[in-house]
């Protein structure tokens, strides 16, 4: 049953009822990381959505030699989900920020659940597209502050300065 609470508060599959979330956990494996191991770096193909389960990790990307920790999600929030969709290379890399209990999902086992289960496929598929839309609103809010605050420092420079 901890499982199914925890999957329950996940976005992708809230909505589900417990058989449904049943047939979910049916294609799930538990792993264990350490604080500060790499989950999957940036540039890797993809082919597992995680869950986690217990612990924390961040997502971070690496510019000009630099780490950008873009998100920690930690219980109950998931990440890598749209290996799931295609198989591109990951867009960040997740390390753990503490020890971590996380839910993998692999895509073979996710599209040969969904495929047997219409009702179920499309209610994750609906819930995925809201995650996804959830996150291009967070971005384009993000961008517009961005833009804003560079617009006023560069109205604010006098001229001469670099």
């Amino acid at each position: 049953m901890y499982w199914v609470d925890i999957l329950k508060q996940c976005l992708l599959f809230e909505n589900l009822d417990d058989e449904e979330i049943k047939k979910v956990l049916r294609i799930t494996k538990e792993v264990h990381f350490r604080k500060d191991q790499v989950v999957f770096e940036r540039g890797q193909v993809g082919d597992s959505l995680f869950i986690i389960l217990e612990g924390a990790v961040k997502i971070s990307i690496k510019l000009d030699d630099e780490e950008d920790t873009l998100v920690v999600l930690d219980r109950g929030f998931h990440f890598g989900e749209m290996a799931l969709i295609d198989e591109s290379p990951r867009s960040a890399t997740v390390t753990t920020v503490e020890e971590s209990k996380l839910l993998v999902i692999g895509k073979r086992s996710y599209d040969k659940v969904l495929s047997e289960n219409i009702g179920l496929e499309i209610k994750v598929l609906r819930n995925l597209a809201n995650a996804f839309t959830a996150s291009i609103r967070n971005i384009n809010s993000n961008l517009a502050h961005l833009r804003f605050t560079l617009r006023q420092e560069y109205m604010t420079q006098k001229p001469g300065d670099p």
